[in-house]
């Protein structure tokens, strides 16, 4: 009875086509279901170059029982949380955390490297130096900031030249230096120092002093005593910059900790 209503009300008030208005501008709600009721119906007029009759019926309706709900192509604004990358904003704010730490905690330091880093690279000497029988040394890789420098990573002179420490003490290739570059290029760092042991204390050998890892200008070399066993205080590490022309300035036992920073 209702639906019949309805298309006698459509027939009656079916617009004719003018200017401005299409023909196929009726606007009426789409009624869906086999339950509707009609709530409301208004007419009215709108101006457009002529006078066009505009029909709106409002009505409530339900959809059919066997209708299937598709997978919505929207951009959601709300409901069910997605998923972020949170891993890339914590070690963001991890590292700048530990930035600000660091230049809190030691502002004067040229040199510096995580605890972690550190140990790790003490253990890894002490193992490749088997049982306090030779010596072993490590490229230490970074980057520079202005006039401080921070070390994020080594490699071992045995990783590159199988041989070098056959001898007992450090024999270094110069044919394997391609590898290292290879090395730094992959990683995105350079070399900013070197670390070698010495059996006794950390002053540098005739062959230290002659022979530099990198003969390059500024270039930090670090030598630890007693085969980097533990404890292992930071005065008792040997710091040497490269002056050029097989000269080295010597950082003084009681600016080590100020120059050498190991923490955060």
């Amino acid at each position: 009875m209702i639906c019949a209503s309805i298309v006698q009300v459509i027939r009656k008030i079916r617009p004719r086509a003018v200017r401005g208005i299409a023909p196929g501008m009726q606007f009426w709600n789409l009624i869906v279901g086999h339950k509707a009721e009609v709530v409301a119906f208004r007419q009215f007029f709108t101006p457009a170059g002529r006078v066009a009759l505009l029909c709106t019926y409002l009505a409530t309706v339900k959809a059919l029982m066997d209708t299937i709900t598709g997978e919505p192509r929207c951009r959601q604004k709300s409901g069910v949380r997605l998923t972020g990358s949170s891993n890339t904003w914590k070690s963001f704010m991890n590292f700048s955390i530990a930035k600000t730490i660091r230049r809190l905690l030691a502002p004067r330091h040229e040199l510096s490297c995580s605890w972690f880093l550190w140990r790790r690279l003490l253990i890894r000497l002490r193992e490749r130096g088997c049982g306090e029988s030779r010596e072993s040394g490590a490229f230490l890789l970074g980057y520079h900031n202005g006039q401080r420098t921070r070390i994020v990573d080594f490699v071992l002179y045995d990783d590159l030249d199988p041989h070098c420490l056959d001898t007992g003490i450090v024999r270094f290739d110069g044919r394997y230096f391609g590898k290292l570059w290879d090395i730094c290029k992959k990683r995105n760092l350079t070399v900013v120092a070197d670390v070698h042991v010495h059996p006794g204390g950390s002053q540098q050998s005739e062959s230290d002093r002659t022979h530099p890892m990198i003969s390059c200008k500024g270039h930090l070399a670090l030598i630890l005593p007693r085969f980097a066993a533990n404890p292992l205080p930071r005065r008792e590490v040997g710091i040497y910059r490269y002056q050029g022309a097989k000269q080295w300035q010597t950082i003084a036992s009681a600016d080590r900790r100020a120059f050498f920073h190991i923490g955060l």
